[in-house]
């Protein structure tokens, strides 16, 4: 019997990004926490969770959301627009929601941790894929 291999799908995320239309510029929605300079990423498990919190909390007209690789999000917190960052808020909540700030903490993550749970380093990524394959 012939066993088949599929080749698994990288895994993906939304964020919600702004800038100018051509792309130039654009960065990613960073979420404000209590007593945090460094604020968190918002990275979104469904694409219909990121349009929602876009709907309900457009910092601005020209915010849209973009679907992003587990490889670009690295890239993105390791080295690129978002290197700054320390926390990933994963699925937070619209700012209009009573206590969005505080219930976002409860979903945040420092950054390492969320690459080392991509990576499969970690001990939870058992959760992450259950979370992810929800």
């Amino acid at each position: 019997m012939a066993r088949t291999t599929q080749k698994a799908r990288p895994a993906v995320f939304w964020l919600i990004v702004g800038g100018d239309r051509e792309g130039i510029g654009a960065k990613p929605l960073v979420l404000d926490l209590l007593g945090e300079e460094e604020g968190a990423l918002a990275v979104f498990s469904f694409v219909e969770e990121a349009q929602m919190y876009l709907q309900d909390a457009a910092p601005q007209e020209s915010w849209c959301v973009e679907e992003v690789e587990a490889g670009e999000l690295v890239s993105m917190l390791v080295w690129g627009s978002c290197s700054q960052v320390k926390w990933v808020a994963l699925d937070p909540m619209p700012p209009q929601v009573v206590d969005s700030c505080e219930a976002n903490q409860l979903v945040c993550t420092h950054w390492q941790d969320f690459l080392g749970l991509l990576r499969g380093d970690s001990e939870d990524a058992a959760m992450v894929r259950s979370w992810r394959e929800g």
